[in-house]
């Protein structure tokens, strides 16, 4: 394991220093969320682990995402996210199918070693290891149903539910402002 984190002592200190503390590393797709940053026109994202959380919320110092400058929203795993390409100039005059052409689900937003971001075709029915490879670029003609891309080629290429769109109960979506 490399870079664990520590977490806490053992209640029974062992006479080696390097046993007493308990060691964790963050599993694959396990950050909870991602938090999206506009730092001077350039976006941004920052994982927020349940770990991390864990052991700073309670800490006098300590800023939560939400709170820090150029905050626009977060990214969470099972919300929706729309591929737009440079040729797009306003997804909100695309028809409804076209859009569900363009409509993906978050399955994971990283881990410790791997910030990538993992997505699901929203019209991909099927287990992951079901649905074939996963591709890291996306064809309007041929929408891959699984996708894994680098933050800076996901903020670049997508618009995320929450922070760009809103999804509302009968499938529809309304792009906010």
């Amino acid at each position: 394991v490399k870079n664990p984190k520590r977490l806490r002592n053992h209640d029974m200190p062992s006479q080696y220093d390097y046993k007493t503390p308990y060691y964790v590393r963050i599993g694959a797709g396990s950050n909870f969320r991602l938090g999206v940053f506009n730092v001077n026109g350039d976006l941004s994202a920052t994982p927020d682990n349940k770990l991390d959380w864990a052991q700073n919320h309670k800490k006098s110092g300590y800023i939560p995402l939400d709170e820090r400058d150029g905050f626009l929203g977060y990214i969470f795993p099972g919300s929706m996210a729309i591929v737009k390409t440079a040729s797009d100039v306003q997804l909100e005059k695309l028809s409804h199918v076209e859009l569900q052409k363009r409509l993906y689900t978050i399955i994971s937003v990283g881990g410790d070693w791997d910030s990538r971001a993992e997505f699901k075709h929203a019209m991909a029915a099927g287990m992951k290891k079901e649905l074939g490879r996963l591709a890291s670029d996306y064809s309007c003609t041929n929408p891959p149903s699984l996708l894994r891309m680098s933050p800076k080629k996901f903020l670049s290429e997508m618009v995320f539910e929450g922070i760009h769109f809103k999804m509302m109960l009968d499938g529809t979506i309304v792009f906010l402002k």
